[in-house]
């Protein structure tokens, strides 16, 4: 069916909702089965108890099965089209370019973008043109420098010299080849690949004139098997091909089960035969090792019982939720372990039932909208669901599942339409992209979700016919009655599809059985020829608009949303605050990975105090974080203060990650009081990158404004690390600078370590008050003492009553005075200044170097008061010399400047 149709009646005539508060069983007086299943409904449990934290992990686990499934696909892609070489950042770079014009036209000078496609062509081109050479110096002027990201600049060039290189060393013969031109095929990753014209027209099913024709007899579309892979195209002016819903469907069953459908893609060739220029759009799935369901059911002469329990209860399950169009057997495989796949899946969400006019004869009827050869499989009374996949459907929270599932819907209608460079979709090829969806749709999946796993938690041993039935009873009465026309699903199914001769039970007749006492069932009426009269109005309550049948469901169609505006209309109805915390964070994470733009119109009973501090306490990956933080930050809420150790805890073995994270984190503003708190332990941030040797983690923490440190452990970081040794613009040296500058504890105990260092040993030759064992280098006594006489070099003549002696290393100086007279009260009045201003101004220790005691002192960087107030005195004496009428001038103006560091 035409995708543009198939959407015209896409609004569902009857909801789960709907349905399920009707019929259960034909076998038993409708009303009796109405009532029954209302009481049993009320029973259900919505939505089910929260999962355990092991089992919330399951659906995370899932969702990376199928990127991983979707990277193994790939592979095999560009191994069945035998690609020539790395990926082609010369096509690469058309797709950035057409990008960044889409999201804003002003970023690109169309003088530049013209001048571009003159110098970026395939490499052939420029070779044939002798213009490789030029091509390469081109490459290296500003404007282009400008436009385009540094790294694919390096890749072009990289490219070019490659081939250049290729081509000087080539025979002529081997020149030839090299000239000719290739195809591109890019995935929807928009990594684009070079392939051989002949290649290509194999995938496109393309004859060497160009014409596209279908050799496979079955389906609508070409379809060509290479290697692993399927490639499905299009025919010119042919059925359209849905790639976003195909993707769409292989993600919702991986998602859910983890199991039984083949994930696809979508990708274009271009640079084809006559028509370089033309986009040639393409599906590729998987190739299924196995038999089609039919061959299958042939061989085995109707038994199914070797079928995997968990495939068919994974499809089945799906298909409830899905309501496949297309189900038939052709579009099933059985794989060499009898596990049953789903392929094909361009087709669902279909209503469960059609409302068909016909003009002409100005009739009404009804057919069976999902069209399914699995719910036409003998022994469905029987066979129960799979256990496993009944935990894995049950790990879900519904609204997180759902608002998942749109998350990825709508990174793939970014690359799909990214895939044609800016350039208008063709539309003989394609509908659906960006693809919309029903406006009913979220709502319908998150309550549809909610009553399955209901009826799971009350049913432990349910079986797939007492599913169905309690999800949609019509659909199951209605393939209730098939089964028992036709054993046979494969020609059941044919019911489903075709109208047979006027003496079989066509589906039209079948289902108008059903729906008229249906219908009376709905009206609650005791006047019986009243009930005949209002059969119709009956129906219509599960039946699409007349009016809506006309519109197509096109992307400015009121009836139809994005992927976010599905989320939008969804999120009205979660109750945030009753999550888990570990719920709350996927919850966030989802919307700042798919939907940054809703996090900003949440209701305000999200942006709760303590979400933070909640969150965080739960084991999410790196990754995760990440997202975490914009979104926390989004929604107005401060981080928990103690949260920057756990980060460095988390990261411990990867710098790199502790660096990305904590730029995350300071990116919310953190104040450098809150960053300078000490933890449980007396640690401060810096002291833990030191810890874990994060010199990088070190400098952007000083960057931010910490420097709060355990002076005596950065001292001895900058002895190991010999950053004294390392080049004045080393970024580490330059950081401990400034932290020196800012905590001169640090200044002080690292002078100490440079000039005087701990020692373990036992005969070191200086003793401190506080117990420490130093050296004294050799190089220091001399600086100090004098060689001959023994006595301290004073630099201190005529002031003072002690000697005292200066000994410097690079930008540390300290001063040593011999005999002091008072360390006591010295270091009395240091301890009373850093008790009243919260740190030291001066730093001192009392040491015994042999017999004499010295008070060793750090020097202070700059000019002593005493000299800067004689200074400042001679300056003043020039002052009173100059002409006053002068001087008066001056002042006003600000020219007069008495800074003693300034020559007068």
């Amino acid at each position: 069916m035409a995708f543009k149709n198939y959407w015209r009646v896409l609004h569902r005539l009857t909801s789960s909702l709907m349905v399920g508060t009707i019929l259960t069983n034909s076998f038993i007086p409708l009303a009796q089965a109405m009532e029954q299943l209302e009481q049993e409904r009320r029973m259900v449990p919505t939505p089910p108890q929260t999962p355990s934290a092991r089992e919330e992990n399951l659906p995370d686990q899932l969702m990376i099965k199928h990127q991983r499934q979707l990277q193994d696909l790939y592979q095999k892609i560009l191994r069945a089209a035998k690609v020539e070489g790395e990926s082609d950042p010369v096509e690469e770079t058309w797709l950035f370019l057409g990008q960044k014009k889409g999201k804003n036209s002003s970023e690109i000078d169309p003088r530049l973008t013209e001048e571009l496609k003159n110098i970026l062509q395939a490499p052939e081109i420029l070779a044939s043109q002798n213009r490789l050479e030029e091509t390469l110096r081109k490459l290296q002027e500003p404007p282009i420098l400008k436009i385009l990201p540094a790294e694919l600049v390096n890749r072009i060039k990289t490219f070019y010299k490659s081939y250049a290189d290729k081509f000087k060393s080539a025979t002529p013969e081997k020149q030839k080849a090299l000239l000719e031109p290739k195809a591109v095929l890019t995935l929807d990753t928009l990594d684009s690949y070079r392939l051989s014209q002949a290649r290509a027209r194999e995938i496109l099913s393309m004859s060497a004139e160009g014409v596209i024709s279908k050799k496979n007899p079955d389906g609508n579309h070409p379809v060509t098997e290479l290697g692993e892979v399927f490639f499905k195209g299009a025919e010119d002016s042919k059925m359209p091909l849905c790639p976003t819903l195909e993707s769409a469907m292989g993600a919702f069953q991986t998602f859910l089960t983890g199991q039984g459908m083949t994930p696809s893609t979508f990708l274009t060739l271009k640079n084809v035969g006559t028509f370089p220029q033309k986009i040639y759009p393409l599906q590729a799935a998987p190739k299924v090792n196995g038999k089609s369901f039919a061959a299958h059911y042939q061989k085995l002469r109707g038994d199914l019982s070797n079928l995997s329990s968990s495939s068919v209860s994974a499809l089945f399950l799906t298909s409830l939720l899905t309501n496949p169009e297309d189900g038939k057997a052709d579009n099933f495989f059985v794989d060499e372990d009898y596990n049953l796949v789903g392929i094909d899946n361009d087709m669902a969400l279909a209503p469960s039932i059609l409302w068909k006019v016909n003009p002409y004869e100005k009739e009404e009827s009804h057919s069976i909208g999902v069209k399914t050869i699995l719910y036409l499989l003998p022994g469905l009374e029987d066979r129960s669901l799979d256990s496993e996949i009944r935990k894995r459907v049950l790990s879900w929270d519904p609204g997180l599942f759902v608002t998942q599932w749109l998350g990825g819907l709508q990174a793939r209608n970014k690359s799909y339409k990214a895939l044609f460079g800016g350039q208008p979709i063709p539309s003989e090829f394609l509908e659906g992209i960006p693809l919309h969806l029903p406006s009913f749709l979220s709502m319908d999946l998150f309550k549809k979700i909610q009553q399955l796993q209901g009826y799971l938690n009350n049913h432990a041993d349910a079986k797939l016919e007492d599913i169905l039935a309690f999800m949609d009873p019509l659909v199951s009465q209605y393939y209730g009655r098939l089964r028992k026309l036709n054993n046979n699903p494969v020609e059941a199914y044919r019911y489903l599809v075709k109208d047979q001769d006027s003496n079989s039970l066509t589906h039209e007749v079948l289902l108008e059985e059903i729906l008229s006492p249906r219908a009376e069932v709905l009206i609650h009426t005791e006047d019986k020829s009243l009930q005949k009269s209002l059969v119709y109005q009956a129906l219509r309550r599960e039946q699409t608009d007349k009016h809506e049948m006309k519109e197509i469901l096109g992307q400015n169609s009121t009836n139809v949303l994005s992927p976010q505006k599905q989320v939008q209309a969804l999120f009205k109805e979660i109750n945030f605050q009753e999550l888990s915390s570990l719920l709350q964070g996927r919850y966030l994470i989802t919307l700042q990975k798919f939907f940054p733009k809703v996090l900003k119109e949440v209701p305000e009973t999200w942006r709760l105090n303590d979400l933070a501090q909640k969150i965080l306490t739960e084991s999410f990956s790196f990754e995760d974080r990440l997202h975490l933080y914009p979104a926390l930050k989004a929604l107005g809420i401060a981080l928990p203060e103690d949260h920057l150790y756990k980060v460095l805890a988390l990261n411990g073995q990867d710098e790199d990650k502790a660096v990305e994270e904590l730029n995350a984190i300071l990116s919310f503003g953190v104040l450098p009081e809150a960053l300078n708190t000490l933890n449980s332990l007396g640690k401060s941030p810096l002291d833990l990158s030191l810890e874990y040797d994060f010199e990088k983690v070190f400098q952007r923490l000083i960057d931010a404004g910490v420097y709060k440190i355990q002076a005596k452990k950065a001292a001895s970081f900058y002895v190991k690390g010999k950053l004294g040794e390392r080049d004045e613009d080393d970024a580490t040296l330059k950081a401990y600078r400034r932290l020196e500058i800012k905590n001169r504890a640090v200044e002080w105990e690292t002078a100490l370590e440079v000039l005087m260092p701990i020692s373990e040993d036992e005969n070191a030759p200086i003793r401190t008050v506080d117990g420490d064992k130093r050296e004294m280098p050799e190089n220091v006594r001399g600086a100090l003492f004098h060689e001959v006489t023994g006595k301290i070099k004073k630099v201190n003549e005529g002031k003072g009553r002690s000697a005292v002696g200066r000994v410097m290393r690079g930008p540390y100086e300290l001063y040593f005075k011999e005999f002091p007279e008072l360390p006591g009260t010295e270091e009395a009045v240091r301890l009373l200044n850093l008790a009243i201003a919260g740190h030291d101004s001066f730093f001192s220790k009392l040491i015994r170097y042999g017999n004499k005691p010295y008070l060793v002192s750090l020097g202070v960087k700059g000019k002593n008061l005493a000299d800067i107030f004689e200074e400042h005195a001679k300056k003043v004496e020039k002052v009173k010399k100059l002409n006053p009428h002068q001087a008066a001038k001056l002042v006003p103006e600000g020219i007069m400047n008495l800074d003693p560091k300034n020559d007068g």
